[in-house]
């Protein structure tokens, strides 16, 4: 999961300015306004700031080597070549590494029929493994890690959908399922008796 620094930016009466920098969403308070000792505040705005050590992407599943990815992993290009993506999604721009060299990696096992791409937000694209030696996960633009999108972007070239380009994918997980099961998208809709 994404880690977010929540920071809150005070502007004082006397057009001065405070951020106060929390260490967790769990410390971050339930109200926004921030009192100076004078009473006179104006707040400006509340910004999540992503933390450094934030990149992280787990690969799991049915898989011979289960793997998790720091922002270095990609960019050293130990998981496969640095390709420019403009040549290959035209809407896009960045470096992207293929998800055919990463299957080489961590070896699917047999069994596997899919791939399930998890998003921060619970948005899910779940690809048969065929479709991933044409699927490509984008992590650069700018030579920094993406502004949108972060930690990486799963890109479809040949997807019958733009959803299948999930953004913000945190866990890679190869599952078996109906064999004929198609390419599918969309929120996560169960909710396991913990998550209640």
């Amino acid at each position: 999961m994404t880690r977010l620094i929540p920071i809150i930016t005070v502007k004082l009466a006397n057009h001065s300015t405070i951020k106060f920098r929390f260490q967790s969403c769990m410390d971050f308070p339930s109200f926004c306004d921030v009192q100076s000792p004078q009473d006179t505040y104006y707040r400006t705005g509340v910004k999540f700031q992503v933390a450094q050590d934030a990149f992280h992407v787990v690969v799991r599943g049915l898989v011979e080597r289960e793997l998790d990815l720091e922002y270095s992993d990609f960019i050293s290009g130990k998981l496969g070549p640095l390709l420019d993506v403009t040549p290959i999604v035209p809407s896009f721009t960045g470096i992207a590494t293929p998800v055919s060299s990463l299957l080489e990696i961590i070896q699917p096992l047999a069994e596997s029929t899919h791939a399930v791409f998890h998003a921060s937000d619970d948005f899910q694209a779940v690809l048969p493994k065929a479709d991933l030696q044409n699927a490509y996960l984008l992590f650069q633009q700018e030579d920094k890690p993406l502004k949108k999108g972060f930690p990486v972007r799963l890109l479809v070239p040949d997807g019958h959908s733009e959803c299948l380009n999930v953004k913000s994918v945190v866990k890679i997980e190869f599952v078996q399922t109906d064999p004929g099961q198609k390419a599918e998208f969309g929120f996560r809709n169960t909710v396991s008796p913990e998550e209640l």
